[in-house]
Order: C-alpha cells, then sequence, then structure tokens
C-alpha cells in the first residue's frame, strides 16, 4: 500500500535528527556541569572544604591561615586541661599538655583537611559530601615525656600493668 502520506523515506532521516538532538541535549548538560563545576571550584579555591572540622573546631569554607589561627587557639586553650593517668590501683598522676611540653601540629592537621582538593570543595559546596572531622595531634617535649615515663615506670615497674590516659 502506498500513497503520498505513507511514505517510508522520511523515517531514517527523522531518526537520525532525532538521534542528532538527544546527542546534542547530552552534550550541552555535560558542558553545563563541567562550566558549573568549574565555577564552584574557582570560588572555593583558597578555602578548606565545608563541613571540616578539626579537633571540634569548625573551619570549613575559612582559608588555611584562618584554620590555623582557629585551632591555634583552640589548642593553646586545650593544653591547661586536665590529663588524668589512670592505673589499675586508681589515678596515679595528673599533668598537663603544658607541662608535658605538648606542640599541637596545626599545619599537618590543615594539609590532612584540604586533603581532597578542587573534587571535595566542590562534592561538600553541593551537599554530596559528608562533614570531615580532622584530629588535632601533639608532639610532646622529649624531656618531659621522658620524666613522665619515668613516673609510670616508678608507678607501674615491670611488668607493665594496665593503664588509660584520659583526657578531660
Amino acid at each position: 500500500m502506498s500513497g503520498p502520506f505513507l511514505s517510508t523515506v522520511r523515517r531514517p532521516r527523522r531518526r537520525a535528527r532525532r538521534a542528532l538532538v538527544v546527542l546534542a541535549l547530552v552534550a550541552g548538560l555535560a558542558a553545563v556541569l563541567a562550566v558549573a563545576f568549574g565555577a564552584i571550584a574557582l570560588l572555593e579555591r583558597d578555602t578548606l572544604p565545608r563541613g571540616t572540622t578539626i579537633a571540634g573546631v569548625d573551619v570549613g569554607g575559612s582559608t588555611e591561615s584562618e584554620a590555623r589561627v582557629a585551632v591555634t587557639r583552640a589548642a593553646a586553650a586545650r593544653l591547661d586541661s586536665p590529663i588524668r593517668l589512670v592505673g589499675a590501683g586508681g589515678a596515679l598522676a595528673a599533668t598537663s599538655g603544658r607541662e608535658l611540653r605538648a606542640r599541637p601540629l596545626v599545619a599537618d592537621a590543615v594539609a590532612e583537611a584540604d586533603h581532597g582538593g578542587s573534587l571535595a570543595r566542590v562534592l561538600a559546596r553541593v551537599g554530596l559530601r559528608h562533614s570531615r572531622q580532622v584530629e588535632l595531634a601533639y608532639r610532646l617535649g622529649p624531656v618531659a615525656a621522658a620524666t613522665l615515663a619515668d613516673r609510670l615506670d616508678d608507678r607501674f615497674g615491670d611488668p607493665w600493668r594496665d593503664a588509660r590516659v584520659d583526657v578531660a
């Protein structure tokens, strides 16, 4: 059956045109997403990913220098917090981070917080990345740590017994 309205000659052209339209839409969407990713990465390039905390201090969205200042302040306040050393027989001694000449490793913590780079910042900005919590490590003064080790050795001697450290 043939007729002027039942022609099959144009069907392949319609399919080809439809495929080109779909391909153009997919390419356009990819281009829009790439531009959006680039724009967000450009806006967030000098900041830490949102939702990031270092030792409980919210540093997300701040620059590395702002984060260092905030974490250093919080760490300085924590140095005076008492540290109880508890052994099997009860409390052994109390000390503080300042007595142990503890030095917070802020630069290392900030570097770890920014570990994901641009991708982490963009994902955090659009809400596809969970918050990140970075611990703050401290380096103890060697003489103060040795003195503490001597106190522990005097209390517990050989063989060692169970002990735990409580930081208040």
